[in-house]
């Protein structure tokens, strides 16, 4: 893939995608045999594809960590006097400091001065599904009962914010469908359909 003008690396991208498709009438040797009554077909499907999605966050600079603001043009007040912090510099003390802790032990280095920061989200599209199908004839040809089931598995990574440490989570989505079709040939010039889907 091409390289983004708003990404220092390449964006992640990789797919694979395989699968296998089979089918005929239910054949068992000495038990059944069902040629030109019973038939199965059955499709089974998986694509893996790893993205990257480019995300740009805005995190504290090292300056603004030590609660130095003299770069900003506006006066940073205190909010018990309502008065400016003297040089826009809040004393050390006046911080949490499991919110500072949380900072350095989770926040990444910010790449431009502006406190910019940009990497890749962990995307993706990976879906896994199957699809089966029966019919069986019956009443000389005139009546058919099919059964078919269709089922997708997906499993794609999401994260639970913006920064990189918290894009490690798995969303999953699963989706089931079933369906029941009888046919029945009442008359050179008349049939009847019954379908059930759930």
């Amino acid at each position: 893939d091409a390289s983004n003008f708003f990404l220092p690396s390449k964006t992640n991208r990789k797919r694979n995608e395989y699968g296998f498709t089979g089918g005929g009438p239910v054949y068992l040797p000495k038990l059944y045999n069902g040629r030109n009554r019973t038939f199965w077909f059955a499709n089974f499907e998986q694509q893996k594809e790893a993205l990257g999605a480019p995300t740009t966050i805005s995190l504290p600079t090292a300056a603004q960590l030590s609660v130095t603001f003299s770069s900003t043009s506006a006066a940073i007040k205190d909010p018990l006097t309502n008065l400016p912090f003297p040089g826009n510099q809040i004393p050390v003390s006046r911080l949490d400091p499991l919110a500072l802790n949380f900072a350095k032990a989770y926040l990444p280095t910010p790449q431009g001065g502006n406190g910019s920061y940009i990497y890749q989200k962990p995307n993706g599209n990976s879906p896994t599904q199957v699809l089966a199908r029966g019919d069986q004839l019956f009443g000389a040809g005139k009546q058919q009962i099919n059964f078919r089931l269709f089922s997708t598995r997906v499993a794609n990574p999401v994260g639970s914010g913006n920064i990189p440490i918290q894009q490690n989570g798995t969303g999953t989505t699963n989706t089931d469908l079933y369906g029941l079709t009888y046919v029945s040939v009442l008359s050179p010039n008349k049939v009847n359909t019954a379908r059930v889907s759930l």
